[in-house]
């Protein structure tokens, strides 16, 4: 029971910071795109049928679904469970180092770490002039 309340008030947060900030809070605080950086454009794509673009914001726009329904037939299960979260987890991490450092969509996957608020926080406290 404590361990839905715990996700349920991660998901609250993180919806918060969502719209607190300029989007992806990752982003915002890091100065680098997370691995899901594009979904919620690529899910826009796909209500409007452009395949093509749901497929440049985000590949796994097509996967995503698989594993959230085997995880959703496995959920008592927690060997099975654990393996498909894996194996989704691996694609994704996969795919994002790839986005990432083959510059597959420059205006999509982002990495200026420069610019993030933690980055400038810990420069501005151990920047010696």
């Amino acid at each position: 029971m404590k361990i839905k309340r715990v996700s349920v008030i991660i998901v609250i947060v993180g919806i918060a910071l969502f719209y607190l900030t300029y989007g992806c809070p990752f982003r915002f605080f890091m100065g680098i795109s997370c691995p899901g950086c594009g979904m919620t454009r690529s899910l826009n794509s796909l209500m409007t049928l452009d395949f093509h673009s749901a497929f440049y914001f985000h590949p796994m726009v097509y996967i995503m679904p698989v594993f959230a329904v085997l995880l959703f037939v496995f959920r008592k299960q927690n060997k099975k469970t654990a393996i498909v979260f894996s194996v989704m987890c691996l694609c994704l991490g996969i795919l994002y180092a790839y986005r990432m450092f083959f510059n597959v969509a420059p205006d999509i996957v982002y990495f200026h770490p420069e610019e993030g608020i933690l980055y400038q926080i810990v420069r501005s406290v151990f920047y010696v002039s």
